[in-house]
């Protein structure tokens, strides 16, 4: 939409003759010493085939935002490939390396030039299939199927999965009988299911993923480049504008697209497929508009009997129509459509919602293009307890099934559960503890239940816990999270110190080579008391000398003792160690540890730095206490 584009990030730049030349020859290089590629479309690849971009200077968001008229478009059904569709077209045919396209293209041109339906996740739809929400069928048809036969408000179904668009489209699934809808993604609506899994899917199995005139700034999408970064492979971008992950790529091209596939086809030595229109419409051919429809929930009338009756299903398998009739002994039968009149339609729209177990309106994986920004329910979210390891968090398998990827979190008790598309164990527990708000691990997308809908960041309340999520899943801010504080909730997450911490620890200390030649670890063993709210002195505890890592005694076991204070207000200590022995003390010196407490996982944790105080050296330390906190 216009509020997406920053105007003031809209220029276009191109690379000298020379530059442009060497990226290719490395981005050749790359292609064939890969594995496997994967290529990332935008609006950018179709300008050529007289499409405009949406965030390009005359772009169709640039121009709503600057008030202007619209740009001039052809119409999708005339357009004909690129060189740039035609060249990935070629490459997924002919080579083994480059085996899937992720495309935010409604135009449909990459299914025209050959692109078979396995070989691409159309994230935002295709102005040419229509889809079936029930059963998940999906049709191709030769002429655009985005008319809204039916005016908002008319649809139940439409209105409960997304209300602001009806999508049907005036056609009946032949495989089980349900409305068809249009398959175009529009804001505030989320994305397909399947084509978002895949996305990741290979995303994060690529070493190299190529991205082709996108300017990566809607999201979820744009994670799907760098979830292949994440995982160790390599990510090029070509496209006129700058995009938000130009840091993370291996090479940066600001090129046309065309220009750069059309150089690299001929580095690649494989030569262009030339175009011939590819798409296959379905040999499924369901009702067509004008024609009476039946369906679903349909009053109808038997012709050759006079009988009324509702239509209940569809059976694929006898081609026919299964009928409840209006009669004392609820009678079924099976009719030919051929042989059926329909007598009210309008209870068929009303019934259908219900009619189709599959509809689901809780989270997938995906994002809404727009995001509720006023939600009651983020009250709700727990900061206080918000866990400390955020990394194990994400990577938790469901607390049920054990399930480890594509998990929700529960953002009042932290519990991790599969999403529907697995065993829906996140559904059963909203539907038992009422707990309203939960994120997605795949996207770190925010899904009220209450509300229906994906929740904004821009609220403190979501977007702390989402930065924190990202920085644990990406090793780096969430775009526009780096410059807000948070001070209020983090200061919220207090640990509830218990009476006192005690057990035995184990860890190990590093000397850093830097205070002295050679770099050591050891072995730390200590018993260990810590009584947060007592008076100070309150730490003690004891230990004695360890062997090194490589076995080597330094000498007799030799016993000290541990005492300091732990300030509970910002839950740090501050430590000493002290031989027993007055020799051994001469010997060794005394050791001050500082360190901070933290609960981690369920363990009490130290992390810190220590300094001898008599040889000056110093280093790193962590331990952990053994057993489970209560």
């Amino acid at each position: 939409m216009a509020n997406t584009v920053d105007l003031n990030n809209i220029t276009e730049f191109e690379e000298s003759a020379e530059e442009l030349e060497n990226k290719i020859t490395e981005l050749a290089k790359l292609v064939q010493n890969s594995q496997k590629v994967v290529f990332f479309t935008g609006a950018g690849i179709s300008t050529a085939a007289k499409i405009p971009d949406y965030r390009g200077p005359q772009g169709v968001w640039t121009r709503k935002a600057q008030k202007k008229a619209g740009p001039s478009s052809i119409a999708f059904e005339d357009a004909v490939p690129t060189e740039t569709h035609m060249a990935l077209k070629t490459l997924i045919h002919e080579t083994e390396q480059c085996q899937f396209l992720i495309s935010q293209n409604v135009d449909g041109l990459h299914r025209r030039s050959g692109i078979t339906r396995d070989q691409i996740s159309e994230l935002h739809g295709n102005t040419f299939k229509e889809v079936c929400w029930s059963c998940k069928a999906d049709f191709m048809r030769r002429k655009e199927v985005r008319g809204r036969l039916n005016a908002p408000g008319t649809c139940r179904e439409c209105l409960k999965k997304v209300p602001h668009y009806c999508h049907c489209t005036g056609r009946i699934c032949t495989d089980c009988g349900c409305r068809l809808k249009d398959s175009i993604i529009h804001f505030k609506e989320n994305l397909p299911e399947d084509s978002l899994v895949a996305g990741f899917k290979h995303s994060e199995e690529a070493d190299l993923h190529i991205v082709l005139g996108s300017s990566l700034r809607v999201s979820p999408a744009c994670e799907m480049p760098r979830s292949t970064v994440t995982k160790g492979g390599k990510l090029v971008i070509i496209n006129l504008q700058k995009t938000p992950l130009d840091q993370l790529c291996a090479i940066r091209i600001f090129a046309k697209t065309d220009q750069v596939m059309k150089k690299l086809m001929q580095k690649l030595g494989v030569k262009t497929h030339e175009y011939v229109d590819s798409l296959v419409e379905d040999d499924r051919a369901p009702i067509e508009e004008g024609s009476q429809q039946v369906s679903v929930g349909a009053e109808v009338v038997i012709v050759s009997t006079g009988e009324l009756g509702v239509v209940e299903r569809y059976v694929k398998k006898t081609d026919r129509w299964r009928v409840k009739l209006n009669d004392s002994h609820d009678t079924v039968k099976k009719v030919a459509l051929s042989d059926l009149k329909v007598r009210d339609q309008r209870k068929a729209l009303d019934i259908n919602a219900a009619a189709s177990p599959n509809l689901d309106v809780t989270p997938v994986l995906g994002h809404f293009a727009s995001h509720m920004k006023n939600c009651e329910h983020v009250k709700t979210i727990n900061h206080q307890e918000f866990p400390f390891d955020r990394k194990k968090l994400i990577n938790a398998p469901c607390a049920l099934c054990k399930n480890e990827q594509e998990n929700m979190i529960c953002m009042t008790c932290f519990t991790v559960c599969c999403g529907r598309h697995v065993k829906q164990h996140m559904v059963q527990h909203h539907e038992k503890t009422k707990h309203p708000i939960v994120m997605g691990t795949a996207d770190l997308s925010f899904w009220c239940y209450p509300c229906e809908n994906y929740l904004s960041a821009d609220s403190d309340e979501v977007g702390y816990i989402y930065n924190e999520m990202h920085i644990a899943k990406f090793d780096e801010p969430a775009p526009g999270c780096a410059q807000r504080k948070f001070e209020k909730l983090k200061r919220k997450q207090k640990i509830v110190w218990p009476s006192h911490i005690s057990g035995l620890w184990r860890g190990v200390a590093t000397l850093d080579p830097s205070s002295k030649p050679s770099s050591e670890t050891r072995e730390l063993k200590w018993s260990l008391c810590i009584v947060p709210k007592d008076h100070q002195p309150n730490l003690f505890g004891s230990g004695y000398l360890q062997k090194t890592q490589q076995g080597v005694l330094e000498m007799d076991t030799s016993f000290y003792t541990l005492q300091g204070k732990f300030d509970f207000k910002i839950g740090k200590c501050l430590f000493k160690k002290k031989y027993e022995e007055i020799v051994k003390q001469g010997i060794f010196g005394s050791t001050i540890y500082e360190a901070k407490l933290d609960l981690v996982g369920g363990n009490w944790q130290l992390t810190g730095s220590w300094t001898n105080e008599k040889t000056g050296s110093f280093g790193p330390f962590a331990c952990v206490k053994e057993e489970k906190t209560h």
